[in-house]
């Protein structure tokens, strides 16, 4: 918290990454120290102070962060996705915050056990081709 002037630190994880791999796109991003471990910073998300508080936020709804990244989905492997109309999400970690038995295999069958609001499906399916997802430098991802 003294090496970045904050008042509080929030652990996100432990967390599963789907992605076959992970890089940046355009420039490198910066490197931090946390604890003597070297961490990439591969974005930042800026949560206001009320939704940080209550620890919730409206469900399925979308959030920018920026970031500069390429995420790499090979062919052949299984990806998740979110949908919602003319827009697709494409899962790339789950956390095993809340249910650390959460595993891939689950993800094949998670309706079953998520609720989803009005208006959005959820699908598994094996990827015909490799498919990358980059952002632009200065760009943003969008988080749901």
């Amino acid at each position: 918290k003294e090496d970045f002037n904050v008042k509080i630190i929030v652990m996100n994880g432990p967390r599963v990454f789907l992605m076959n791999s992970i890089g940046p796109f355009n420039t490198t991003p910066p490197k931090v120290n946390l604890a003597g471990i070297e961490m990439v910073e591969r974005g930042k998300l800026n949560i206001d102070l009320k939704t940080f508080i209550k620890g919730k936020h409206k469900p399925n709804n979308e959030k920018a962060i920026n970031r500069n990244t390429k995420y790499v989905f090979n062919q052949g492997t299984v990806a998740y996705f979110l949908n919602q109309n003319e827009s697709s999400y494409i899962i790339q970690s789950f956390p095993q915050i809340v249910n650390p038995t959460l595993n891939e295999e689950r993800l094949k069958s998670l309706t079953s056990s998520i609720k989803l609001t009005e208006s959005w499906t959820y699908e598994a399916k094996k990827l015909k081709k490799s498919f990358v997802l980059k952002t632009k430098e200065g760009g943003q991802a969008f988080l749901v």
